[in-house]
């Protein structure tokens, strides 16, 4: 048997829950963005478009910035994007057999995605308080290879209700970023 990678996921929308549409509407930046967003409405000028969109790009980098103060600890974090069970749709399979909880899924914060999980990252969770690691666990192993012994996993966006919702609109990006590493690699 042979060690598998580790396999990082992160929706593409870091605001993408309630509390995260509330956060982003009480941005400082937020107010300007809906004063063009009006304008624009009443107006037919392509360099007003532009400006909206550089207003946007700035709104979301600075609040994900921000998230990624220590002040913001991992609960408030974990709130803005989609948590294991909204994501992951369950059960996973992993080298043959099914998976019915989350053990090997380990929730962390990535300062360009927002909530983003890791699968097979030898931690199993991070703790609320501090962001921390909890306790090791051991890696899973693959017995053979092909796509049947790897890792089957469904995965939620939310896509098509975030294209309806204008908050959610702002991020100007849908899906998923998947990548897979050692999990040395940080």
């Amino acid at each position: 048997s042979m060690e598998f990678p580790m396999v990082s996921i992160c929706n593409s929308n870091a605001f993408i829950t309630e509390a995260g549409k509330k956060y982003l509407e009480s941005s400082y930046f937020y107010a300007e963005y809906k004063s063009m967003i009006q304008s624009a409405k009443e107006s037919t000028d392509f360099e007003m478009i532009i400006n909206i969109t550089s207003i946007h790009s700035q709104l979301i980098n600075i609040e994900k910035l921000n998230v990624s103060n220590p002040t913001f600890n991992a609960k408030l974090k974990k709130s803005f994007g989609l948590n294991k069970t909204e994501m992951f749709v369950y059960p996973y399979m992993f080298d043959g057999r099914s998976y019915g909880n989350y053990e090997y899924i380990k929730w962390y914060y990535d300062t360009s995605y927002g909530n983003c999980f890791k699968f097979n990252s030898g931690y199993n969770e991070t703790r609320e308080e501090d962001g921390q690691d909890t306790e090791p666990i051991p890696l899973l192993k693959q017995s053979t290879p092909g796509m049947k012994s790897g890792l089957i996993i469904g995965l939620f966006a939310d896509v098509f209700k975030r294209q309806q919702d204008s908050i959610s609109n702002l991020e100007g990006s849908y899906g998923l970023r998947i990548s897979i590493d050692h999990q040395t690699y940080i």
